[in-house]
């Protein structure tokens, strides 16, 4: 090759003009202009394209129009490659495909130069890519500052191509790469626009679907006509399976759905697993690829979030019609994004409407319980509605009768003849199947599979699953609520829940349904229910309320004996009792001690029938023959026994078991009613800082005092004490610390003061003591001790400092310096005053 800029006369003709030098330069000159012009026109041309990179084959035509160069061609780099997608030869295709290590326009595209070449029989590496020609000239085409190809032209002994020319195409080259810059702006931009159009299309229609993971494959055909996907398809995980429920090919133009496929191989499998999007743009070579399609050669795989797990894939596979870039994969996950949250909210509207039916097939059974005055006869009508709100294939209810368990009510929809009769006549033991064990331990069981369970009591074929919860009445259980069901239809920890709460209700209408029967024996029981009911609502007076109950309890029933002892510490101690009762009748019983005391230790009601046959019975009457203990449950905890006693006229029974059980937990909430009220008065009544009364409760404590000093003509005094410099305290360290030394030097203050004395915070650093019974001597003794005490040790204020804390302290004594609350403030305020003027004793 010959990298010169050497002309000859073919190239230069003019040179051999016969008007000598002056011709040959004007005709140099006016080839120079026509070149020009020419270039002006190819560029105008190149300019007017609107998508120049499909317009490579109308560039060259232009250049080989205007130039008459014997080959032009347009090559662009694609790999390994120069692809020609733009050349004029006369006699051949227009198509042509030339490694980037041979020929003249590979060289010239690795090293990024044009060059000339003034006799192809010269250069090596020379590649005809047309006729017979001698000379050839490539220039590269930068776009974005890379190569993009090359320009490449082909002349022939008769057709000039110098450095002129040279030049020309330089400039050419360049025009087409701005002009591939631009069109490829303008195509990505439309591309863009068109996208998110499509996008938010597409989107829209998510939110507008009831159901997206069903019937979606003229979504997906959206998305493959949008995007110019070739193969779009959506899977959900099921178990260790990806089930594809739909997708959409664009070669047969159809949606159909394509099966499952393993969660462990597979591109999508490992996007399943991982939750990390795939954008592969070789699947040759990527080793989890496996091929379905022939024609696929790339594929972008995203996972589908819904709940914060991957629900699924999206996945788009092409072939090599077209490449795919970031824009595809952005676009994709961006479909994703929006699928998994659209497939999560209909997801959780499906769950609140499953809840919402659930929940009113509670309410349904709860109607059938309130319509009925004995639970008995609703029993089969609950499990009507729950067949028909929760899908159990069989339900059961059972009742302890003894030690044995049965079931008032069976409903089989699976084999209604396969079911044990004796289920339904005799029962079963308490000590076989799941029921018995539920019964026995009171614990709800969850059986997900039937088979690995022991207990087990086969009722019908198919069955695969088993949830059972105890129907209690109180702390007792007293039967069971069990359901079966076939793989179809699993249990959850949600339906445990849902039964747990008709089980509840069922118990409390057994209860309600005992007790009907036997109010109905007497009136008594429903009058006295009502008059304690009536009581534990009227009254915070624990003494009073408890009094009464027992007193109700004694009249409406005609027990012999009623107590009701409390817990205090580890004793049981007598608070309200009635009827006849011995002068030394055991008032304060040790936990453990005697029938009240194991209730109290084991917190079991116990029925005594006969207390001759006891011989843990503390004898409190004479005539006595049966006892019955109910422990009194507050906030969960033992607060106390409900105790009542029979004798022969008047035995207690099973039957007053169960109904001082109910007068136990209304005992049991006039003490959390009270206890409740205790803390609301002290939280009422304390500094939130300190911790001693505050400003409300030292002026009612204070008024109280002075009234109760005036009907007893005593001495009351106070003192108003200010902390010197606190306000120091809080700007140097803050109002943490000032909090904190607050909180201590109340607690010092309270060492100083007799257990009597009242210590309030009356408002900023200044709080107040009432001294009862103290003159006025006293109080300035007291005064002086505080001012000692205060002074005495400096108070931490963190970081390891200490800080003094000085205090001023005023008096005033009743009724020396005011018979009111307000004169007597008034003076110690006065006083305090004084003492801040006379000035501040400070520690040593």
């Amino acid at each position: 090759m010959s990298r010169t800029s050497r002309t000859d006369q073919a190239s230069h003709p003019a040179l051999n003009d016969e008007r000598g030098p002056l011709g040959a330069l004007a005709d140099t000159a006016q080839r120079r202009i026509w070149l020009l012009e020419t270039l002006h026109h190819v560029n105008a041309h190149i300019a007017q394209s609107d998508d120049i990179e499909t317009s490579l084959h109308a560039i060259t035509d232009e250049i080989s129009r205007r130039f008459q160069f014997t080959t032009v061609a347009i090559g662009v780099i694609d790999d390994a490659d120069i692809v020609f997608r733009g050349r004029t030869v006369e006699t051949e295709s227009k198509t042509f495909r030339l490694p980037i290590s041979s020929g003249v326009s590979g060289r010239v595209a690795r090293n990024a130069i044009g060059e000339l070449v003034t006799d192809v029989a010269l250069d090596p590496d020379f590649v005809a890519l047309g006729g017979l020609v001698s000379r050839e000239a490539a220039v590269p085409i930068f776009v974005n500052g890379h190569v993009y190809g090359v320009l490449n032209v082909e002349a022939a002994e008769d057709i000039s191509l110098g450095v002129e020319e040279l030049d020309v195409l330089q400039s050419v080259a360049m025009s087409l790469g701005v002009a591939i810059e631009r069109s490829r702006q303008r195509t990505g931009e439309r591309r863009r626009l068109r996208h998110l159009s499509a996008l938010q299309h597409i989107t829209g229609r998510f939110a507008g679907r009831e159901r997206v993971d069903e019937n979606v494959a003229d979504i997906l055909h959206e998305i493959a006509q949008a995007f110019d996907f070739d193969f779009v398809s959506l899977g959900f995980i099921e178990g260790d399976q990806i089930h594809f429920h739909a997708s959409f090919d664009v070669y047969t133009a159809s949606g159909y759905p394509v099966g499952t496929f393993p969660v462990s191989s597979g591109i999508t499998g490992r996007v399943a697993r991982t939750g990390e999007p795939a954008f592969v743009t070789d699947v040759t070579r990527d080793p989890d690829f496996v091929g379905v399609r022939s024609e696929t050669t790339q594929e972008i795989c995203v996972p589908i979030y819904a709940g914060g797990d991957v629900a699924g894939v999206l996945n788009v596979e092409l072939s090599d019609r077209r490449r795919v870039d970031q824009g595809d994969f952005d676009i994709v996950k961006s479909v994703g994004d929006h699928l998994g949250l659209a497939i999560a909210n209909q997801r959780r509207i499906a769950e609140l409407e499953q809840l919402n039916e659930q929940w009113r097939t509670v309410e349904r059974v709860t109607q059938v319980i309130a319509g009925k005055l004995l639970i008995r006869e609703a029993l089969a009508d609950i499990l009507i509605e729950l067949e028909r709100g929760f899908g159990f294939g069989t339900t059961g209810i059972g009742l302890i009768e003894g030690d044995r368990l049965v079931f008032h009510a069976v409903r089989q929809t699976l084999d209604p003849t396969s079911i044990v009769a004796e289920y339904v006549t005799t029962g079963i033991p308490m000590s076989v199947g799941v029921t018995g064990r539920v019964a026995t331990t009171g614990m709800p069981a969850l059986i997900r599979d039937v088979a690995k369970d022991p207990d087990f009591l086969p009722t019908s074929p198919g069955i695969r699953h088993e949830a059972c919860v105890p129907i209690r009445v109180g702390p007792r259980t007293v039967g069971v609520l069990n359901v079966e069901t076939t793989a179809v239809r699993p249990l959850n920890e949600h339906d445990i829940e849902i039964l747990s709460v008709i089980a509840d209700h069922i118990g409390v209408a057994i209860q309600k349904s005992d007790l009907y029967v036997a109010e109905q024996e007497s009136r008594r029981a429903i009058e006295a229910i009502q008059r304690v009911s009536t009581i534990v609502a009227s009254t915070l007076d624990v003494e009073e309320a408890l009094q009464l109950i027992v007193r109700t309890l004694s009249e409406a029933f005609s027990y012999p004996h009623v107590s009701l002892r409390l817990l205090e510490d580890d004793h049981l101690v007598l608070a309200a009792h009635s009827g006849g009762v011995t002068l030394d009748m055991v008032r304060s019983i040790p936990v453990g001690i005697g029938v009240v005391g194991r209730v109290a230790r084991t917190g079991r009601a116990e029925l005594i029938a006969d207390v001759d046959a006891e011989p843990s019975y503390l004898r409190s009457s004479p005539g006595i023959t049966s006892e019955v203990c109910v422990p009194i449950l507050c906030d969960g905890d033992l607060a106390g026994v409900l105790n009542i006693e029979g004798d022969r006229d008047r035995p207690v029974t099973t039957q007053d078991l169960e109904l001082m059980k109910t007068f136990a937990q209304h005992a049991g909430t006039v003490l959390q009613n009270a206890r409740m009220y205790a803390r609301m008065q002290h939280l009422a009544t304390r500094d939130p800082i300190t911790g001693m009364a505050n400003h409300r409760e030292f002026q009612i404590r204070l008024r109280e005092e002075i009234a109760r000093a005036t009907r007893s003509s005593r001495a009351l005094s106070l003192l108003l004490i200010d902390l010197d410099s606190f306000k120091l305290v809080n700007d140097s360290h803050g109002h943490v610390v000032g909090d904190h030394l607050l909180r201590a030097v109340a607690q010092r203050l309270e060492t100083g003061l007799r257990e009597g004395d009242v210590l309030a915070r009356y408002g900023g650093d200044e709080f107040v003591v009432i001294l009862a019974d103290a003159d006025r001597e006293a109080a300035e003794h007291t005064a002086i001790r505080l001012s000692t005490l205060m002074a005495a040790e400096p108070f931490p204020v963190g970081d390891g400092r200490h800080e003094y804390v000085t205090v001023s302290i005023g008096s005033a004594s009743f009724p020396t310096h005011g018979a009111s609350a307000e004169a007597l403030i008034r003076h110690a305020d006065d006083s305090m005053y004084g003492t801040k003027r006379r000035g501040v004793a400070r520690p040593r």
